[in-house]
């Protein structure tokens, strides 16, 4: 009984695996999905900043938490870049930047409202639509 069960599963989940097509009825092609974006970075207060920046539109920001960095909203994005420009960035001490926090009175709201306010100007994105989350 064990067996015939087992066999059921296996052939519904190979029938589900192979009825699913490869059509894509999206605005971007497979690859240019598969693509990673590139990190670029940007010279703000005295120190560089990473981020990513896909699609076209009105621009969304995303903001990472405390123990995050740009890759945080990578589930997202690609379906926010279908309508709006999405940037992402890796705020000050956050990985791939190579800040080192000598004193942590560098890592307060205030520095990284500074940083942000700063990416957002040098970037010339006027009004933004502002994404964020912490722990």
């Amino acid at each position: 009984m064990k067996k015939i069960i087992f066999s059921l599963i296996f052939l519904l989940s190979m029938f589900c695996l192979f009825s699913c097509n490869g059509n894509n009825t999206g605005t971007t092609t497979r690859d240019e999905a598969l693509a990673a974006p590139e990190v670029k970075a940007i010279f703000i207060n005295g120190d560089s900043v990473h981020y990513i920046d896909i699609g076209k539109g009105d621009p969304v920001v995303f903001v990472h938490g405390a123990v995050g960095d740009y890759r945080t909203w990578g589930a997202q994005m690609n379906e926010f870049a279908k309508n709006h420009r999405v940037i992402s960035y890796s705020r000050r001490f956050a990985y791939p930047n190579n800040q080192v926090i000598n004193d942590s009175a560098d890592l307060t709201v205030i520095s990284h409202s500074k940083d942000l306010s700063e990416f957002l100007k040098n970037l010339n994105l006027g009004p933004a639509h502002l994404v964020g989350h912490s722990i």
